[in-house]
């Protein structure tokens, strides 16, 4: 049950991160399915507005006198369906295209004086694309077939410029350079992340290069002297005792600076590449370390009470540095017997 608990929030965590990140990616897609759906019907009755257009007598005309229900079917097709539909086949290019929908919007506006399409192409390329000298050139140019096509007086020409080309404009302009900005801000958000990351792991670095160099001229400048002075004193003395052990520090010293050796090109290797690592000592290896004390002069025996049989690689290193330590340990602080 435990496990269980543990496992589920985790699972659901990282599902709820790779359904962000989708939506993320796909979000845009669905808003221009979610518009070109709902636009349909808008413009489908926009479309029926025979004071307005500059072919509004026309088609003032033909709803009046319909001969026969054929007639209307074919009407309406020609004069709702079909311009609604290419308005919501335009609105699902609006961010790769922006052209055909203010294209169309443009010809709409003029012959049926249809300003819903308008409306929406000018707030859209406002939002996603910076370019004000386009949109000043089609906001001209809607706003002159707006003109024509309504053929009203200058104060009811004043109020729906301002309601339907003004406003949205103006609203488009303001989400899109606030989502410029945004964008800008999570931008240089990211990159003071990695330039955080790359101070810290230059510091990472420096710092371990620093111990490296302390180390070598230190601790390995010493254990160099503790070899040359064991070395000469196997050569020039003359009790074997001596001689032995002499040989016997000469051979751990050399044993650690080869140690010493490997750690400094550990600390000295890149973070991010893989550190050239000796085989971990095992159990199989307590008779070589004991063998080693008992060369020092030290009585050390080994009692098994019982087979310890395959233990896990961790458990035996561990009881490894154990016996090493106590065996130090000994050597410091244990009295000779009298």
């Amino acid at each position: 049950m435990g496990e269980w608990s543990t496992r589920v929030p985790g699972g659901l965590a990282g599902l709820w991160r790779r359904g962000e990140r989708w939506w993320r990616r796909h979000r845009m897609r669905f808003a221009d399915w979610f518009y070109a759906v709902g636009s349909f019907p808008l413009v489908a009755v926009a479309q029926i507005s025979p004071e307005v257009g500059l072919l509004r007598e026309p088609v003032d005309v033909f709803l009046r006198g319909t001969p026969s229900p054929l007639s209307g079917v074919v009407g309406v097709l020609l004069l709702c369906v079909f311009p609604a539909a290419f308005v919501s086949l335009a609105v699902l290019f609006r961010r790769s295209r922006p052209h055909l929908l203010l294209a169309l919007a443009l010809v709409l506006l003029l012959l049926f004086g249809n300003v819903l399409p308008a409306a929406f192409a000018l707030y859209s390329y406002a939002v996603h694309f910076d370019d004000r000298r386009l949109l000043s050139g089609w906001f001209a140019l809607t706003a002159l077939a707006m003109y024509v096509g309504f053929g009203v007086g200058p104060r009811s020409y004043v109020f729906s410029a301002g309601f339907f080309l003004v406003a949205p404009t103006t609203f488009g302009l303001w989400v899109g350079t606030r989502r410029q900005l945004i964008g800008r801000l999570r931008e240089r958000a990211e990159r003071l992340e990695r330039e955080k990351h790359l101070m810290a792991e230059h510091a990472i670095t420096a710092e371990r290069t620093r111990i490296a160099r302390e180390m070598h001229d230190v601790v390995a400048h010493r254990v160099s002297l503790m070899v040359l002075h064991a070395g000469g004193l196997e050569v020039s003395a003359e009790d074997p005792r001596t001689v032995e052990a002499a040989g016997l520090i000469r051979t751990t010293g050399r044993a650690a600076l080869a140690e010493l050796r490997s750690i400094l090109g550990v600390l000295r290797e890149e973070s991010g590449a893989a550190a050239p690592t000796a085989p971990q000592p095992e159990l199989s290896d307590l008779d070589r370390l004991l063998g080693e004390w008992r060369e020092a002069g030290m009585a050390v025996d080994r009692v098994d009470p019982a087979p310890l049989g395959e233990l896990p690689p961790t458990v035996q290193r561990t009881a490894y540095r154990v016996v090493q330590e106590g065996l130090t340990n000994a050597a410091k602080h244990a009295r000779a017997p009298a």
